[in-house]
């Protein structure tokens, strides 16, 4: 999906962090991009089967008009947030309430509290952390690939554990995606 934007891109995942908590890892990630002279950076996850291209580059747009963007997730979190570097202060993007279901209003109120920095939202999209969320993705994306690839390994109404981690691993890898989000540059 992100080869398919053609936009410049970087995979940073588990394997190449070092830090204890996933905010400082999000933080080093997104400050290795800006560090590499890029001005604005979108962040995704690998979560969200129905993210797409199209998504991604309408944050590009928003990015190219001066906005930040950001998607929730049905769980509190987002799937995307694409941000400017000037808006960007790793104090107070480490003090947010990763990994709850605030997360999301926090990342709003940094940007209200940011006065200069505008945001713009994009629609709310489901990410997979139980197999309840993979029932409410099927009902939701009937003609999204990753999710026709998805219902084929889900039997029964139960997600076959090592079958699925295999088959993800293989998907994440066709598509060059790995098991955490990369940050992509726009």
């Amino acid at each position: 999906m992100v080869l398919s934007t053609g936009l410049p891109y970087k995979v940073i995942n588990e394997q190449c962090q070092s830090s204890k908590t996933f905010a400082e890892n999000f933080c080093n990630a997104i400050e290795g991009c800006f560090d590499n002279d890029i001005s604005k950076v979108i962040a995704i996850g690998t979560d969200c089967a129905t993210l797409n291209a199209a998504d991604i580059l309408n944050a590009k747009g928003y990015l190219n008009k001066h906005k930040n963007v950001i998607g929730a997730d049905n769980h509190g979190g987002f799937y995307l947030l694409g941000l400017h570097k000037h808006n960007y202060n790793r104090a107070s993007f480490l003090k947010l309430q990763w990994s709850t279901k605030a997360l999301f209003t926090d990342v709003i109120c940094y940007f209200k509290n940011a006065n200069t920095a505008s945001l713009y939202t994009l629609s709310t999209k489901n990410d997979i952390n139980i197999d309840k969320d993979l029932k409410q993705i099927f009902l939701v994306d009937k003609k999204n690939m990753f999710v026709i690839l998805l219902k084929q390994i889900h039997v029964n109404g139960t997600l076959l554990k090592n079958i699925f981690v295999e088959q993800l691993n293989i998907i994440f890898y066709y598509f060059q995606f790995t098991l955490r989000g990369p940050p992509a540059w726009a």
